[in-house]
């Protein structure tokens, strides 16, 4: 991607924190740019990584590589730049929740995922993982990306019924300004494949039995292998492969002996593709759908997650609100600023009477805009239109959710006509509001209704 731009002010303004990691932290954020408004996720580096080269590095090493990435089943970086608060990538906000979320659902309730929601979601995993695996370079090279951290955290499922893999911070590429020196482990020890975690070079295999486990998981319920961190990565190492036979009752022998290969020993005894693994599960789909009919992935998410669907949409509702009101409270007092500092600077330069008296209506102008100059004394200098700011509207933080539509303003304020126009900046303000609630719906409004 192209180098970082730095921007004077923020592009895009934060509404709320949606995750934090190690590395970083990821916000949800709008942009408004010629009364066009949407909301983005916001990739940011912690503060204290900000001025660390290796960091920034490795950030922008990120952008590059999924900025390449054009699919629908991966969180592609659309923006990158910078500004007061560091290096960003942006990225589309999607409304979903990650697979560990609908895992620890799962076992919460004591339930079996149901098998054939199991396998779509799985499906476009693998059709994801290959996306990433085939991507080539702006010239058609092939860039051998590992992704290096197939995990239940880094898998998004959308209300939207689309699965995306996501966080390509750690992926292994040609081309990327930071490498892994010897000796080092990158990616979650229980998602590990064998020849990871004996310090051997990381290849799309690896990834592919990383995948491996998260399809076991999805299946079964829980991860293959006991214990957690170390522990369970030397029963990676150590074990022999998990029947899911046993894990989950009545299990298709194909996905039995799918998982089987994907979780084998050696790079060389796995599938060679994500892509054939796809295949492979897109058969098991149509069996199920074709004795239990079919099962989609959307269906699912708002008929058993909608209550939280609707929870973010509140927030991010009230999000947007607080955020609007501040940037129009901070408008406000630059104004305020810009006016003191022009009567200052007339006073020192010796301005004339006319200059002296805009600078004061200026100020004025925020607690009394209804003054207008008298009649019989008109000034030589072009009285300037105040700016009001934006329109208030509403809308607060979450990480996957989005609020309702504003009601329509009364129809009958569409009857203001130039002889009945306010001239007040109060009434120039209702008017504004009111050409901006007969528009169409504000950028929250994820239904699509027009």
């Amino acid at each position: 991607m192209s180098p970082t731009r730095v921007t004077s002010s923020r592009t895009y303004q934060h509404v709320l924190p949606l995750a934090e990691g190690g590395m970083g932290r990821v916000e949800l954020a709008m942009r408004s740019e010629s009364g066009f408004e949407r909301l983005y996720a916001v990739k940011r580096l912690h503060p204290q990584l900000r001025e660390d080269e290796s960091f920034r590095t490795m950030f922008l090493d990120e952008a590059r590589v999924a900025g390449l990435l054009r699919h629908s089943n991966v969180v592609s970086v659309l923006d990158v730049g910078e500004d007061e608060e560091g290096p960003y990538l942006v990225m589309d906000y999607v409304e979903g929740l990650t697979l560990s979320m609908l895992l620890k659902f799962h076992a919460r309730t004591r339930q079996y995922m149901p098998m054939q929601l199991a396998l779509r979601i799985a499906e476009q995993i693998a059709l994801g993982l290959h996306a990433a695996h085939d991507l080539r370079d702006s010239e058609g090279r092939p860039m051998e990306l590992v992704h290096r951290d197939v995990s239940p955290q880094n898998v998004l499922v959308g209300f939207d019924g689309v699965v995306r893999v996501m966080d390509f911070g750690i992926a292994k590429a040609i081309g990327r300004g930071t490498q892994t020196s010897t000796g080092v482990l990158k990616g979650k020890l229980s998602y590990m494949s064998p020849e990871q975690l004996r310090f051997e070079e990381a290849t799309r295999a690896s990834d592919l039995f990383a995948f491996g486990l998260v399809l076991v998981e999805l299946v079964a319920g829980r991860h293959p292998y006991p214990g957690e961190g170390m522990v369970r990565a030397r029963h990676i190492l150590n074990d022999p492969q998990p029947d899911l036979g046993e894990l989950r009752p009545r299990c298709p022998p194909e996905l039995v002996q799918l998982s089987f290969e994907l979780l084998a020993p050696e790079p060389g005894q796995r599938p060679e593709s994500a892509a054939l693994v796809a295949e492979r599960l897109r058969e098991l789909i149509a069996d199920s759908a074709a004795v239990e009919g079919p099962l989609p992935v959307d269906d699912y998410m708002r008929r058993v997650h909608g209550g939280h669907q609707q929870e973010r949409r509140e927030e991010i509702t009230t999000a947007v609100r607080a955020m609007r009101s501040q940037v129009r409270r901070g408008r406000i007092s630059r104004r305020r600023t810009l006016a003191v500092g022009a009567v200052a600077a007339l006073a020192l330069m010796g301005g004339s009477a006319a200059g002296f008296g805009w600078a004061m209506r200026a100020l004025g102008s925020e607690s009394s805009p209804s003054a207008a100059p008298k009649a019989h004394a008109p000034s030589t200098t072009p009285e300037p239109v105040a700016d009001t700011g934006p329109v208030e509207s509403e809308v607060d933080e979450a990480p996957g959710s989005e609020g309702a539509p504003a009601e329509e303003a009364p129809a009958e304020r569409a009857a203001d006509t130039d002889a009945e126009r306010p001239r007040s900046r109060r009434g120039r303000a209702s008017r504004r509001r009111g050409r901006t609630q007969r528009g169409g719906p504000p950028i929250w409004d994820w239904s699509g209704e027009r």
